[in-house]
């Protein structure tokens, strides 16, 4: 059969090709198979040169939690395919767009990082007894917003002063950062997942840190917080917050 591959800017980039598609193989004589992102994983793949040279998938497989059957190629299919002059033809201009598209990235990436870097942000210093008990007001506040909403059952979670010292500091830091901390948090939810990855850490550790030099008593929550919120996001940075005897120390965000 003869298959048209998708337009380029379905996610292929390589043009079109009209390609006859490589036959699918009987259950029987299968070699593992391949998912649709582990086949597009592969060196040379994109989304139009699959549909093109492989078409419909050999197999597919329901999975709890999913509507949509997860379709699956047979090894042996896509290495033919590979091999293929289509596929070898198909390269170079697959190159050529995925270098652009990596260009393209790294600018906005550098663009992002600037604008970061000089937004101005503050923390409105006050004294640490009047924040602790603000913090517990605002904390509490929240708790029975949620009860009369019926987001929040079980027992009962009010904070105050006897509180454990571990909790206070930690809801101190989230009132601290929420309504104390001024700057542009449309970034945040504008940034897209380009930045998401590369930039918002960036963000993080410019507010950590300043509510921790504005703070020093909640230096050390500061930084568990940074690393907790990084660790869940990206993998590979780091924070560099002051510990309280004024050293520099580093938190990989592992």
């Amino acid at each position: 059969m003869t298959v048209t591959c998708l337009p380029a800017d379905m996610g292929g980039g390589d043009g079109e090709v009209t390609a006859r598609a490589v036959p699918r193989v009987p259950k029987e004589g299968r070699l593992p198979t391949l998912t649709k992102t582990a086949l597009l994983e592969r060196l040379g793949w994109s989304l139009s040169l699959a549909n093109s040279l492989l078409g419909e998938p050999d197999d597919r497989k329901k999975v709890a939690g999913y509507r949509i059957p997860l379709a699956l190629f047979d090894l042996r299919r896509v290495e033919q395919a590979e091999a293929s002059p289509e596929f070898i033809k198909a390269q170079p201009e697959l190159a050529r767009r995925r270098a652009a598209a990596v260009k393209a990235k790294a600018t906005k990436i550098e663009r992002l990082t600037e604008k970061t870097r000089a937004m101005r942000i503050t923390v409105v210093k006050r004294p640490f007894d009047r924040v602790q008990e603000e913090a517990i007001d605002h904390y509490n506040d929240r708790e029975m917003e949620m009860w009369l909403s019926g987001r929040r059952s079980g027992d009962d979670r009010s904070a105050d002063k006897d509180s454990n010292p571990a909790f206070l500091e930690r809801i101190m830091v989230n009132y601290i950062r929420h309504e104390l901390t001024e700057y542009d948090r449309t970034l945040e939810t504008t940034i897209g997942k380009v930045g998401k990855y590369f930039v918002i850490p960036e963000l993080w550790n410019r507010v950590f840190t300043l509510i921790a030099e504005t703070y020093p008593e909640l230096a050390d929550e500061c930084r568990r917080q940074l690393a907790r919120k990084s660790s869940n996001e990206i993998l590979g940075q780091g924070s560099f917050i002051p510990d309280r005897s004024g050293e520099v120390s580093g938190t990989p965000t592992m």
